[in-house]
């Protein structure tokens, strides 16, 4: 999804798809916006904000793509059916990954 359905030179999702899929079509929440089972956030950073494409479960766990970094991170968790698990999923991608991300450039 990252590199617009391509892997390794070949084409593995359509373009069109991935195009549709990471499109906001929605506004969801103020801080949040849907696509197509993709949602889009800014994350914010000591050193700044970083825009994401995510997708989230229960548990906490969340696959997010943040293009301008070039950059995946996977976040596994299992605080199933917990409140605030997925705030909690956030602020450790805020405090602890991004920072290694960005401040250090």
């Amino acid at each position: 999804m990252l590199a617009h359905g391509a892997w390794q030179g070949a084409q593995v999702v359509p373009a069109e798809l991935v195009h549709a899929a990471l499109t906001v079509h929605r506004d969801a929440m103020p801080e949040q916006h849907y696509g197509y089972l993709f949602w889009t956030r800014a994350y914010t950073t000591a050193c700044g904000a970083a825009t994401g494409w995510f997708m989230s479960g229960n548990g906490g766990n969340a696959v997010v793509m943040f293009p301008a970094l070039d950059a995946v991170v996977v976040v596994t968790r299992t605080h199933y059916n917990t409140k605030g698990m997925h705030q909690q999923t956030t602020r450790l991608i805020e405090n602890q990954i991004l920072p290694e991300l960005m401040c250090k450039r």
